[in-house]
C-alpha cells in the first residue's frame, strides 16, 4: 500500500497537535508541583511564548529537610 502524503496544511495541523499534546503533559507535571504555566501569542504569526515557573520551596521546608 502506497504511503499517504499530507498537504502542506495538513502536516502544520498535525505538527500542531502534537506540541500541543507536549505543551499539555508538561504543564501537568509544572501544576502537579505546584508551577504555573502561561502561554501568549506574539501576534502577526510569529509564535508563542511559553513560561514555565517552577514552584517557590517553603522555607520551613526547606529547614526540616536540612536538620
Amino acid at each position: 500500500m502506497p504511503k499517504a502524503r499530507h498537504t502542506p496544511e495538513r502536516r502544520r495541523l498535525l505538527n500542531t497537535l502534537a506540541h500541543m499534546g507536549a505543551l499539555a503533559i508538561a504543564r501537568g507535571f509544572v501544576e502537579a508541583k505546584g508551577g504555573t504555566v502561561t502561554a501568549a501569542n506574539w501576534g502577526d504569526r510569529r509564535g508563542a511564548c511559553f513560561t514555565m515557573t517552577p514552584p517557590v520551596p517553603n522555607r520551613v521546608a526547606l529547614q526540616v529537610i536540612a536538620a
